[in-house]
């Protein structure tokens, strides 16, 4: 019998991360070793005290069930807190399956006190709680459980030969949703996140899980990508926010150089209203009627400006984008989320990740200094874009 379903890693990560979100705890590796020849209802005791569920108690039953079906858990919020476990009495299955088998109910009960339960999605509800198995410290048992091998010898009398061979048959039983492999490719994931080393980890993994851990090539090619997860997070930032980044530089820039265009229009009025000496009446009357002719009649030869090219205003803001003054607005910070602004929180031009002291948010910011040739070409454009809309 084959496993039921075939998650990808991306997959495995992702159920992973919906467990994490819902139960949030470390993974500490159970150690069964201690229970040898214990009871069933004292090891399943022990393992939910492990995960958390102490307050509860394990009441473990055996019945004839289907086929490939090892067990099953009753849930509910019962007020006598007692967990009915029902296992399968097939004599042939392993007690490391059972084990396994036991990890899998119980883990159904850790995810449905921490809401982590789906109704009506039944199969995603199973695979979620064979993850959780190896989230919650069960992953040995259930990578020695998992995978069940029997071999059989007979002797087969060959007729070309004339001589009896010796022919072994192989049988391999799964316990669980997903295959060895699957289960090994999510315990070395939550190893490497819980910095348990290999040498804990490989402890106690019997002959068919080990080589799977050690040797597999899928295992083998999840541990080549594996990084510093701090490391990783950074990369991943650096990459997404990248974008916006220069986006929101080119808006700091072209924001400054707009209002430093407001304050020079503002200057240039006041200067004009120094110059014609004009001061308008409240009635409407003007005070300085012969200035006013002089200045009207004989205006000054304003530049001869083509039709077709980018109008005053992009003139304007392409000659400021290389002032250092409008440059050095890239200093001041603004979270893209929150909107929380400082002034001068940066002492030098860089590009740099920002964690935004009020939503905590990190984000990128590029206080670099920027090269006006190229924000000058998309300004043109922008504006020739603008005229030609216009035109139409």
């Amino acid at each position: 019998m084959e496993a039921r379903f075939e998650l990808s890693n991306q997959q495995i990560l992702e159920y992973l991360g919906v467990i994490d979100e819902h139960l949030h705890m470390p993974c500490k590796l159970f150690d069964i070793a201690p229970f040898a020849g214990r009871k069933i209802d004292d090891i399943a005791a022990a393992m939910m005290r492990h995960v958390g569920l102490g307050d509860y108690e394990p009441v473990i039953e055996y019945d004839r069930l289907e086929n490939n079906t090892g067990g099953y858990i009753e849930l509910n919020n019962n007020p006598d807190r007692k967990v009915y476990i029902t296992l399968s009495d097939d004599l042939s299955i392993s007690k490391e399956s059972k084990y396994a088998t036991l990890a899998h109910e119980i883990c159904h009960k850790l995810l449905y006190v921490h809401g982590c339960y789906f109704q009506n999605l039944g199969d995603y509800n199973e695979m979620l709680t064979d993850l959780a198995t190896i989230y919650a410290g069960f992953g040995k048992l259930t990578l020695n459980g998992c995978l069940e091998v029997s071999r059989s010898k007979q002797n087969v009398f060959n007729i070309g030969t004339g001589r009896t061979d010796v022919q072994t048959t192989t049988t391999t039983r799964y316990t669980g949703y997903l295959d060895i492999v699957q289960y090994a490719v999510a315990y070395r994931f939550v190893c490497y996140v819980n910095r348990i080393s290999d040498k804990e980890a490989e402890s106690g993994l019997d002959s068919e899980a080990l080589p799977v851990i050690r040797a597999n090539q899928r295992v083998a090619a999840v541990n080549g990508r594996l990084t510093d997860i701090p490391e990783a997070l950074r990369q991943y930032r650096l990459r997404t926010y990248k974008e916006d980044a220069a986006m929101m530089q080119e808006v700091v820039l072209m924001e400054a150089a707009l209002g430093q265009i407001k304050k020079d229009i503002t200057l240039h009025q006041q200067e004009q209203i120094k110059e014609l000496g004009v001061v308008d009446a409240k009635n409407g009357e003007i005070t300085q009627p012969y200035r006013v002719l002089w200045k009207t009649l004989f205006p000054e030869i304003t530049p001869y400006q083509s039709e077709n090219e980018p109008g005053p205003l992009s003139h304007r803001l392409m000659s400021l984008l290389g002032d250092s003054r409008i440059q050095d607005t890239t200093l001041h910070i603004a979270c893209p989320v929150c909107g929380y602004a400082k002034e001068n929180a940066l002492k030098e031009h860089k590009k740099s990740l920002i964690r935004c002291p009020k939503c905590s948010h990190v984000f990128y910011w590029d206080s670099s200094m920027h090269k006006p040739s190229k924000l000058k070409l998309r300004l043109a454009a922008f504006f020739m874009n603008i005229a030609c809309r216009i035109l139409r």
